[in-house]
Formats: C-alpha cells, structure tokens, sequence
C-alpha cells in the first residue's frame, strides 16, 4: 500500500475515533429504537442481474403491503443476500477491469498484434460495464433494505410495552450468539466502506482538510473558552444580576464551543473526502454526544460545580461539588456511549437480539449511575441541611426509576426500560435548564426593574410613571416570561416520548374503559383525570394567590382592604376554574352540570340557607368594601378590629385582644358602625372636681393647656373644659371633652391625660379629684 494512501486511512480512522471518544458524551432525548435484521451471508450463490432486479421489486411490493415484522426481517434478508451478491460481483468485476489494464500495459502486449489488444480493450469495457451495473443494483438493494428496516424501526420504536427474552434467560443469549455472525458481516460491510472511502480521498486534500478540522476544533475547545469565560467573568461583578449573568454565559459558552470543535473536525473529515456515508452519520452522532455531554457538564459547572460557592446556583460545599462532578460525568459517559452504540447498530443494520442486549446493557448503566446517587445523596446527608426537602425528591425519584428499570429488564421490557432511564436523564437536564433560566430572568428583571434600575429610571422619565406602577409592570414582565419558560419546558418534557409515549397512553386508556352498571357508565380513568384537573387546579390556584400576596402586592400602592379583597377574589376565581375544568375533564357538560346544580339546591333550599347566605354576604362584602381589613367596627355591641374577611364569616379582634368570629350575614342585615372611615376619631370625657371654686379658672385653663399638649389629642376641635355641676361640698364639677386622633387609642390617651393633669394640678397646688366617663 503507498505510503500517501496508509496515512490518509490512518487519519480518517482517527477523525472518527476522536469524535467518539474525545468529549463526553451525552445521552440521547428520544429513546427510538432500531431493529434491522441480520444480514445474510455474502456466500450465498450469485444470481444474474436481471432475476435479482425482478427480486427487488417483488421484495418493495411485499413490504409496502404487510407490517408484520417477520415477514419484513425475511424480505429484508433477502434484500441484503441481492446486496450481497451484487457487490460480490462489482468487486469481481473491478478486480478484472485492474487486470485487464495491467495487462494492457504491459511490454509484452504493446508488442503483440492488434487483434489480441482489440480482445482485451472489449474485455475490459465488459468488465467497467459489469461492475456498474453490479453497484447499481447493490446500491438499489440497499435501498430497499434501508427501506425495511426503517419500517420495522417505526414499528418496533412504537411498541414500549413489546416484551422479548429476558436477559435471565437462556433464550436470550442464544438467540444472540445465533445473530452474532450476520451482525459481525454487516460490521465488516460498513467497515470495510469506510475504508475503502478513504482510500480513494484526494491524497493532498484528505490531510490537510483532516489537519485544518482538528486545528480549529483545538483553538476553539482551549483559547477561545479561556477568552470567552476570562470576559464575562471581568465584566460579572458580585451582583446578583452579574452572578446570574455570569452562570448562563458560563452555561452557554460549555456547550457551544465542544459541540463547535467537534462540528469542525467532522467537517475536516467529511471536506477531505475521508468518511463514507454511514462513517459521515456516526460522525454526526458523534457531535450530537459530544453537544448532550458538554450541555450536561456546563448546567453542572452553572448550578452546583462552579470554582466558589458564589458561582454555584446552588449554594453546597466543595465536597458535594466535587462528588456531584463524578455524578455528571458518569451520567454524560454512559448516556453518550449508549448513543454511539445505538447509532452503529443503526448504521449497521444488526439484529433486534442485539439491538435489545444494547439498550438493556444501557439501562443497567443507567441504574448504575442512579444507585451511585442515591448513595452519595445519602452519604451527604448531614443534620440541619436546608436541602433535605431537595435531597429527599431527588431520591424518591432515583429509587423509583432504578427499580422500575431493573424490573423492566429482567422481566423482559428492554423499551420499556430505556425510556424510563433515559427520560430521567433528560428530564433532570430539562428541569435544570428552566432553573436557570427562571433565575436569570428574575434576576434581570429585579435590576433593572429595582430602585437603580435603568429601566425603572427609563419608564418613570419617559412615561411619568410612579415606582409603584413601574414595580407592578417588573412584577407582570418577570411573571410572563417564567411563564413562557415554563410551558416551553413542559412541551419539550412531553416530546421525546414521541410515539412510544403515545403508544403507552393508549395502552392505559384501555385500562380505564367505562365500566357499564345497570344505565350508568363510569370511567375510571374520566374520573381520575377530574380529579388530577381539579388538585392541579387547586394548587396552581393557590401558588397564583400566593405569587399575588407575596409579588404583586406589596409593589402596589393600595390598601390593607383592596389587597385583601384582590388576594381573596384571586382565590375564589382560581378555584372555581379548576372546579369547571376539573367537572368537563370528567366528561360533564352544562346540561350534566345544570342537572347537578339542581339536585343541590334542593339541598340548600332545607339546610344550607345560612351558609350560602354568609357566602353571597362575603362576595359582598368583598367587591362593595363597606367594611374592610384594619377598620374599627361595632357590630351589634361588638367592637374590635377587622382582622380577615373569610368567605363565610369575619374575625375581629376586640379590645381584650381576643378574636369572635361574626358571620358574614351580619355585616349586611344588621346595623354597623364603622369607626374608621370619614374622619375617624375618639371623643372623651374626663371629669375633675376642684375643692376651692376660687381655684376654678386657674384650674380651667390648666386642664386645657395639658390637654392641648398631648400628641394624640387633635388640635381642631379644641379640648374645651365646662362646668357640670356644684356639690353640696361647695366644690365644682368640672368635664374636659377633647378628641382622639384614633379611636382604638382611647384608653391609652385616657390615661396619660389623667396623669398629665395630677402632676401640672400638685405642681400648681391645686386639690383636684376626679372621675372619668368615655363615649
């Protein structure tokens, strides 16, 4: 072999082990299943090209019309015994065609007559000929294969709940080591295209392209991440925004420049002329690994495996940073390899024993690395651990698909199995995306929405804007976009399903078929899912008033009253669509609910009259607002302060500091003073009596000044002192009427009026007694 064409071979071989093997892989997001059948020995008599070409179209027409799988893996076989055959004789044939032009070069017949040269130029025509021929027909034979065996993988992908030999039983590896020797040819077959492609590359061309790929890829992997990550990491700062900023830049930057290296030293290769068709497809799979790999390591580096705990999303030591890098590049190795190999056995067309003795191998992998976390979640478990919440689902969730995946392999379920251990995976690194993405954007929007913000300064400038308005519109902003995160989340966690997922939703609706009970039909599954809607509905209710307690009110610049007529309203609303959602899920429409409505106020009518009276008297009270949080009412002798409008009754919180709950009902049919509207205040009385009536103006005005000095007693009206009455002592009665600012204060200003008129009363030597009256 010349020296120019080894070295070409050697590079185009090491192009595409690089690309398997030189970045951790990931695994993949749809877990499809290739089963191509066995391929047939190419030892097989040969035939002549034209009953083969009549055998390939008998073969297309059977396969379009049956979908059986037997009969496809058979028509397959013999569409790979044609394809055999026919490269059999294409290789026969250029083997001649090399022959005869040696020959024709040679001295010895360049001297002979011309005859003898005639003979062999038209041997050698006949030969080009046969082998053109020949490949033609290997090439539509393997289209014709390529054709089949993509339908028994559509056919087989679908089938989740297919069950085949268990790994435990004998069946299963005999049934493998039978199949081994067709899918070792069809490796050889592939191989040896492979080879054969690059030995035909361009000599100058295949290095230098293969040395120019692999170049850039190193420039791009080393300086230029160093670069990218060294910017960022200047112009972060120690912000939340910048810290935040920071981790998905961090993110973006590790997943884009390995899955670039990797598509240029693909595009080397493949420039140079070095990879076949099918090496050119594991060479894409390769950059697929090596794209899954670096996303997972770089959400790794984002959330929990940064340098200092400032750059870690999730604040945990370095030791749990360290032993959660084991776990990330365990999971990107075994995923990414598993994707490798399902990719070869694609590409090579093995048989379904292989095909399910590699995805259980894979499963088991999977587990593996499941089992490796539940014990380090569980070896990390220390005491007061503010993840133990975290820790505590994440291991639930391990558990639980490990043991279902072992449970899937040894009873037979290898599809099964691969889609619960993969979409783990995919899941875990779905839900860490959105984490992060939900961080930056309520970083972002809090900064630049804060008091410092620009876009705070820039809406308030330009709009005239007060900051609670511009608060509320950062609140809305943050709320939209985490929305649409989340729903695109939830579209991309149902997608890899595809159509295995739908498959296996069939399979279990037919678990739930109505059940026929005299007139009456009852579904199962129709009921369970009214009530998964309705604890759904429920609890996104709930989170929405919550997010409105907590997010959007306070930014507001509203009342105690209006936030909780809002919050309560919120709630109300939300739970009354989950009530409707919940009631057509399970299949009621507004005849069925009208008839239900019906049948319960015959109810109401006997015995619920004053529970939906309070009811209608809350919403009242709720949208009119004649009374609200924080007022100081009395209602019908009860006074005290409005603490909570619930949906049946209020509470209120009396002087004594205790709570009496009052019905609804009350607040609409009976009289009630509320205290706090208009111009809330307290009016007291406070009786004095003066022992020497020659005292009494001095002590007038006394009383007056000291009154008017007290912070809680309002300027206008005045305080004002009156005689009431003389005793039979010869003393004179004295009322000082004045008001409060609050009336809730009325003891506590009270008291501190008495003890302001005794002390300026001893200091100016006056006899004073007295008593007091309120109203």
């Amino acid at each position: 072999m010349p020296a120019r064409k080894l070295v070409a071979l050697m590079a185009a071989v090491l192009g595409i082990l690089v690309l398997d093997l030189a970045s951790p892989a990931l695994g993949q997001t749809n877990t499809t299943f290739s089963t191509p059948p066995p391929a047939a020995s190419a030892s097989q008599p040969p035939a002549s090209g034209a009953s083969d070409e009549q055998a390939l179209a008998d073969i297309r027409a059977a396969a379009a019309r049956t979908a059986d799988d037997r009969v496809l893996a058979a028509l397959a076989a013999k569409a790979t015994a044609i394809e055999a055959r026919a490269r059999l004789q294409a290789a026969q044939a250029d083997r001649q065609t090399a022959a005869v032009g040696a020959a024709l070069k040679s001295s010895r017949v360049r001297r002979g007559s011309i005859a003898a040269r005639r003979a062999l130029n038209v041997r050698q025509a006949a030969a080009r000929s046969q082998a053109a021929t020949s490949g033609a027909l290997a090439g539509e034979a393997g289209d014709v294969f390529n054709a089949i065996a993509q339908a028994r993988r559509n056919e087989f992908g679908t089938r989740a709940l297919r069950r085949f030999a268990s790994p435990l039983a004998p069946e299963f590896w005999s049934t493998l080591a039978d199949s081994a020797g067709g899918d070792v040819d069809r490796l050889a077959a592939v191989a040896g295209g492979a080879e054969r492609t690059a030995l035909a590359a361009p000599e100058p061309k295949g290095v230098i392209s293969l040395a120019l790929g692999f170049f850039v890829a190193l420039a791009v992997l080393i300086p230029g991440r160093r670069f990218l990550t060294g910017r960022v990491r200047d112009q972060a700062g120690v912000s939340t925004f910048g810290l935040s900023a920071e981790r998905l830049w961090i993110a973006v930057v590790g997943f884009a420049l390995p899955s670039l290296a990797a598509m240029a030293a693909r595009s080397g290769a493949a420039w140079g002329g070095l990879l076949s068709p099918q090496a050119d497809a594991l060479a894409g799979a390769g950059v697929v690994a090596v794209a899954w790999a670096a996303a997972i390591l770089a959400l790794g580096r984002a959330l929990a495996t940064g340098p200092t705990v400032e750059h870690r999303l999730i604040a945990i030591s370095d030791t749990e940073a360290a032993r959660v890098r084991v776990w990330l590049w365990a999971a990107a190795a075994v995923t990414g390899f598993g994707f490798l190999a399902t990719r070869l056995i694609y590409l090579v067309g093995a048989s379904v024993a292989a095909d399910v003795a590699a995805h259980s191998l894979l499963s088991l992998a999977y587990a593996a690395v499941a089992a490796a976390i539940l014990f380090g979640l569980r070896a990390g478990r220390e005491e007061g651990d503010d993840h133990a919440a975290g820790r505590g689902l994440i291991s639930l969730i391990l558990a639980v698909a490990s043991l279902a995946t072992l449970i899937a392999i040894a009873s037979g379920y290898a599809t099964l199995a691969a889609v619960i251990s993969g979409q783990v995976f995919w899941l875990s690194l779905l839900a860490a995306v959105t984490y992060l993405l939900l961080r930056f954007v309520d970083d972002s929007i809090g900064t630049h929405f804060g008091e410092a913000g620009r876009a705070r300064r820039a809406l308030m400038s330009l709009f005239r804007l007060s900051p609670s308005v511009v608060g509320q519109i950062g609140v809305l902003a943050a709320a939209g976009l985490q929305l649409l995160i989340i729903v695109g989340a939830l579209n991309l966690a149902l997608t890899p399903y595809g159509q295995s997922g739908d498959l296996l939703l069939a399979h279990l609706d037919r678990l739930g078929q109505p059940v026929q009970i005299g007139s009456v039909r009852i579904s199962l599954t129709a009921v369970a899912t009214g009530v998964g809607c309705l604890a759904i509905g429920v609890t996104l209710a709930r989170f929405l008033r919550n997010w409105v307690v907590r997010r959007y009110l306070p930014v507001t610049s509203w009342d105690a009253g209006v936030r909780n007529s809002v919050s309560t309203g919120v709630g109300y609303l939300g739970v009354g669509v989950a009530l409707v959602a919940a009631l057509g899920a399970m299949g009621l429409g507004f005849q069925q609910i009208a008839l239900v409505a019906s049948a319960l106020s015959v109810g109401i009518g006997f015995g619920l009259q004053q529970v939906v009276q309070n009811f209608v008297a809350g919403l009242i009270l709720l949208i009119e607002r004649p009374v609200k949080v924080d007022d100081w009412v009395n209602v019908d002798g009860c006074e005290g302060e409005i603490r909570r409008i619930r949906v049946r009754a209020t509470e209120i919180r009396t002087l004594d500091r205790t709570t009496v709950i009052i019905p609804n009902s009350d607040f609409i049919t009976k009289v009630v003073q509320n205290r706090s509207t208009g111009s809330p205040r307290g009016r007291l009385q406070l009786q004095f009596a003066i022992a020497d009536p020659a005292d009494l103006r001095r002590a007038c005005e006394l009383i007056e000044r000291t009154a008017a000095s007290q912070e809680q007693v309002l300027k206008t009206p005045a305080p004002a002192v009156f005689i009431d009455s003389l005793s039979a002592e010869g003393a004179v009665n004295l009322t000082c009427r004045l008001y409060a600012a609050e009336p809730r204060n009325g003891d506590a200003v009270r008291s501190r009026l008495f003890q302001a008129v005794l002390d300026a009363c001893a200091e100016a030597k006056l006899a004073v007694r007295g008593q007091t009256a309120a109203t």
